[in-house]
């Protein structure tokens, strides 16, 4: 569902991977396999960045320290986000479907 939405966001030139469980229908829009080598912006919940990182550790060469985004509504802090710079995607991040 996030995914989804960032996808939306950003438009239909900018690829989406979604290294998770549960991709749902964008995990078939891109192959991470076709982005080895390529740098990505992983972006999750400020309080799931380290378990995060820890899990999508052994797909990249590294990450950036992770930066605080918080997005308002209504003058309000909503949700705090990281955005985390990984570099050199390794190797293809499995998907939970059949192929």
């Amino acid at each position: 569902m996030d995914g989804g939405k960032v996808g939306l966001a950003l438009g239909p030139n900018k690829p989406i991977l979604v290294f998770s469980d549960d991709p749902r229908g964008l995990a078939f829009l891109s192959d991470s396999a076709d982005f080895i080598g390529r740098d990505a912006a992983i972006v999750v919940a400020w309080d799931r960045r380290d378990a995060t990182e820890a899990r999508l550790a052994p797909y990249f060469a590294g990450f950036d320290p992770p930066q605080l985004v918080t997005l308002r509504r209504a003058g309000r802090d909503e949700i705090s986000l990281a955005l985390i710079s990984a570099h050199g995607l390794t190797r293809a991040f499995p998907v939970p479907y059949p192929r």
